[in-house]
């Protein structure tokens, strides 16, 4: 038997002419269930875990490269599943693998043919029924599979090194957006949302700002979004890159708000705009007490902190109401519109709505001490 490390927190262990496959179960439940065990390093309990991927020769293949590469993907197959246990390879795994490596290919080759799509979803404004602002969505116009969403990609960009390329193209993509809007005389703010490989790089902020002063675009006209953990992982860097962004005029908003495990004196510090509650809360409003406690909070400690507060994913009138009643900012979600081209956004904010009609009668003679101009230039 050979045990070594193979990269980072990866070790390989070759078994020579162990080709039974109950055996080599029983020896990944053993190797799983030890390192479940805490370990007692100066008198703290650690614990490590472990996801094990088995692959077999001559079963899956005689090549000694493969035979790693599918033991690999079996291993990303088990932390997938739950984590702390085992997988072993096969066909559907090297399928996906093979067709994960066609994806990844085809996206270089988008990304150089200008093949990716910005959609916008509105947001409005919960007591005054107005457009105050769009998210920028990514899609991509795939020539085989047609308009793929981003779930089909992103996570495949993220982990083959291209959402720092794919994020710094959507930052261009949206600025440019914003630059058309203000030539036909209808400035908007626009959300992009900032991935994590995006938003450590030294060059990030610098990118940010030119890009906006080479379409001589207003900073105001730009929000940027990231999410607790990444505000998390190194938070004296992430208030530096924030607080440049927001002394130019840049709009900060942390995303996914409430689903996290922020320490809530760290953001006290981080210099924002606004709060977003995630819509898996949001979603619960009507049906979970919890639920709507949690967003009550959010949305005034939103406002103490001198933040705006935004709903995610609103979806029932349901939803819409409760959120109006705490002076909740601004909302998005299916209940005003999906995503839509830029073209499809003018004529929704031409077009007389239902939706908008409803909030504004229904907060008529409603009192807040709060402007709720967020997105409104």
């Amino acid at each position: 038997m050979v045990f070594a490390r193979f990269a980072g927190d990866e070790f390989v262990a070759i078994l020579p002419r162990q080709t039974d496959r109950a055996e080599l179960a029983r020896i990944g439940e053993r190797i799983v269930g030890a390192l479940a065990e805490p370990f007692r390093i100066k008198n703290q309990d650690v614990r490590v875990g472990a996801s094990v991927g088995i692959a077999i020769t001559p079963d899956d293949t005689c090549d000694a490269g493969e035979l790693v590469t599918f033991a690999d993907q079996a291993m990303y197959r088990s932390k997938q599943a739950g984590k702390a246990r085992y997988c072993f390879f096969d066909m559907q795994v090297r399928e996906r693998m093979l067709e994960a490596a066609r994806t990844e290919a085809e996206l270089r080759v988008a990304l150089e043919r200008n093949e990716l799509r910005l959609y916008f979803q509105p947001k409005v404004g919960l007591l005054d029924g107005q457009l105050h602002g769009a998210e920028a969505l990514v899609r991509w116009q795939h020539p085989r599979r047609g308009l793929l969403p981003p779930s089909e990609f992103v996570d495949l960009a993220e982990r083959c090194g291209l959402m720092a390329s794919l994020g710094r193209l959507v930052l261009a993509m949206a600025v440019a957006q914003c630059r058309q809007w203000l030539d036909q005389g209808r400035p908007l703010v626009v959300a992009i949302n900032v991935s994590p490989s995006q938003f450590v790089e030294p060059c990030f902020v610098d990118d940010v700002l030119d890009t906006l002063r080479r379409a001589e675009v207003p900073p105001r006209l730009l929000s940027i979004e990231i999410t607790e953990s990444m505000a998390m992982q190194d938070f004296e860097a992430t208030i530096e890159r924030l607080g440049q962004l927001r002394a130019a005029g840049v709009r900060i908003a942390l995303d996914d708000f409430g689903i996290g495990f922020s320490n809530l004196s760290q953001l006290s510090r981080l210099p924002l705009d606004m709060l977003k509650i995630d819509r898996s809360l949001v979603t619960g409003i009507g049906r979970d007490r919890k639920s709507e406690a949690i967003v009550r909070a959010i949305v005034g400690m939103s406002h103490a902190l001198g933040c705006y507060a935004i709903a995610e994913g609103i979806e029932t009138e349901v939803e819409l109401a409760f959120l109006r009643q705490l002076d909740c900012d601004c909302g998005q979600g299916y209940w005003f519109a999906r995503p839509m081209t830029a073209e499809a956004l003018a004529d929704w904010q031409g077009a007389a709505r239902p939706e908008a009609s409803a909030v504004q009668t229904a907060s008529v003679g409603a009192s807040s001490s709060r402007s709720i101009s967020a997105g409104v230039v």
